[in-house]
């Protein structure tokens, strides 16, 4: 392909099954991956491969249902991953704009789970938990921003009962029940703690200041 590939973030799993997993995105040329054949239109990507020979496990990746141009056309990206040492699922954050997206998901790529369109009038983040040995989306969330809201970094801890997740973002963010972020005329930087079993919101943090912070 000659648009926009590219890998922002890697999870090492080869102690445990021989694998490795990259996050990034696709251009819209489309891509081939193994047996996976991705569409013409670029997305998010997500897939494991074996850490000996590179064969590919499977592959997360998303595709528009909307095919009506957006105001705003930012290609949604995974910008964080991590690996749970323990189940082998895995996580990831990333930033979409405002038409809807199916994660495919799976060895073949087959299978779907929406994502409504974004609120926002730029982008908003969401966070993901794939089984780490078929590929199948256990969950997935987004917030809702009304301006933007880009998910940069996750992590994991408490056993791999968290996930940690930052970025930053402009405007107000509603992350789930009682959990806001503060409305802000600049980029703020944030910070958020997801029940990893179920991705719902335990606590949201941000750095406050006159100025623009970002993580």
């Amino acid at each position: 392909t000659t648009r926009r590939d590219c890998v922002y973030a890697m999870a090492d799993t080869s102690e445990r099954d021989g694998g490795v997993v990259l996050a990034g995105a696709f251009g819209g040329d489309g891509l081939v991956l193994g047996d996976v054949h991705l569409p013409a239109s670029g997305g998010a990507l997500l897939f494991k491969l074996d850490a000996r020979t590179a064969a590919v496990r499977w592959v997360v990746a998303t595709r528009h249902n909307d095919t009506s141009a957006p105001t705003v056309d930012l290609t949604p990206t995974f910008y964080g991953v991590a690996a749970d040492e323990r189940t082998g699922d895995v996580f990831a954050v990333g930033t979409y704009s405002m038409r809807d997206i199916e994660l495919r998901y799976g060895a073949r790529n087959a299978n779907g789970t929406l994502l409504p369109p974004s609120p926002a009038r730029d982008c908003t983040t969401f966070v993901t938990r794939v089984d780490g040995t078929t590929g199948h989306v256990l969950w997935a969330r987004r917030f809702h921003a009304n301006v933007c809201q880009y998910g940069k970094t996750l992590a994991l801890g408490g056993g791999g009962e968290t996930v940690y997740a930052g970025g930053f973002y402009r405007g107000a963010v509603h992350m789930g029940t009682a959990h806001e972020l503060r409305d802000s005329d600049v980029m703020q930087a944030w910070f958020a703690a997801l029940d990893a079993d179920t991705g719902d919101t335990r606590w949201v943090r941000t750095v406050n200041g006159d100025g623009r912070n970002f993580a």
